[in-house]
């Protein structure tokens, strides 16, 4: 995302926290969602993750050359402690906040990769 929105020519510095966020998102009104039979539901949900996960892999794939050519264009990259960066967001309530809106729900990256949020265990509501 840095590189196709040129991010770079009005910032001089990234720092690499092992998380990012980008402009693409899918939303649905709540109970236009409801009124959908659950097997429609199931087939939506599982293309969605689908194609989510291979833009993961397309950004995955455009990644390893991406710091080189940021840092030709006078980006200096810093490296960050992710732990600790995510202890920080922990307590400055940011997971708190993201789970209150989207839930622990299938859907959530956090639970799929990690069974738990950074800050604490999805099976707790």
């Amino acid at each position: 995302m840095i590189e196709s929105t040129k991010v770079y020519e009005v910032q001089t510095h990234c720092s690499l926290t092992n998380h990012m966020w980008d402009g693409y998102w899918l939303l649905i009104h709540p109970p236009t969602w409801r009124s959908l039979p659950a097997n429609l539901q199931e087939i939506m949900s599982t293309e969605f993750d689908r194609a989510a996960r291979l833009q993961r892999i397309d950004m995955a794939r455009a990644s390893p050359g991406l710091r080189g050519g940021l840092v030709e264009l006078g980006m200096e990259i810093n490296r960050v402690d992710s732990e600790a960066f995510q202890r920080v967001l922990s307590k400055a309530g940011f997971y708190a906040e993201w789970r209150g809106e989207f839930g622990n729900g299938r859907g959530s990256c956090w639970r799929r990769k990690l069974g738990r949020w950074p800050d604490r265990d999805c099976k707790a509501t």
